[in-house]
């Protein structure tokens, strides 16, 4: 009786239970062994108190297969283990991501605004004054526009009106390519 319950605990147990886990293992045989011989078919009046394995061996025949298992099943640990790193990693090097991109998010948010309330103010000042002198305003402000189109521009054009008495924008042409220094030295003819 005590065989066939072995053996029945044992195919019903993972292989790294049944070679490797003493407690549990003891435990299953010892309630199916009470529960075998408490049927009313055998009647023995045996009590089991204690059960005692000294080794758990599997069959010389499968011995190879239970090995083969206990590696897959370590393999299996080592890949969980090896996903559960890159995973973290990954979640790591995306959350380091995504604070980067919100981080220059807000700073170009910050400065946008910055410039945007500047201008603002730029232009409220600007109105205040064109409201008091409108037609000096307006030819400050011609003036500038003309003066930053010519400096960024690469041909330049004298550009003269008739219509508002001898007005004229005077831009100097040809201009001499900068030579460079020669270390501060002056000839003397």
């Amino acid at each position: 009786l005590f065989e066939n319950v072995v053996v029945r605990v044992t195919a019903g147990q993972e292989v790294q239970n049944t070679l490797y886990s003493t407690n549990n293992y003891v435990a299953l045989v010892k309630n199916e062994l009470i529960k075998v011989l408490n049927q009313q078919k055998y009647k023995l009046g045996i009590a089991v108190e204690n059960i005692i394995l000294d080794a758990k061996i599997p069959p010389a025949g499968t011995k190879a297969a239970f090995e083969d298992v206990l590696k897959a099943a370590q393999e299996r640990s080592t890949s969980q283990h090896d996903a559960l790193a890159y995973k973290v990693n990954v979640e790591n090097e995306t959350l380091s991501a995504s604070s980067q991109i919100k981080s220059e998010g807000d700073v170009y948010r910050i400065k946008i605004v910055s410039e945007v309330k500047a201008e603002s103010i730029y232009f409220e000042k600007i109105y205040e004054e064109y409201k008091k002198n409108p037609e000096t305003i307006l030819i400050s402000l011609y003036n500038d526009s003309l003066g930053n189109a010519l400096a960024s521009a690469r041909d330049r054009i004298l550009i003269r009106s008739k219509d508002k008495g001898n007005q004229e924008v005077r831009v100097k042409l040809n201009r001499r390519p900068k030579t460079p220094n020669r270390n501060s030295q002056t000839e003397v003819n």
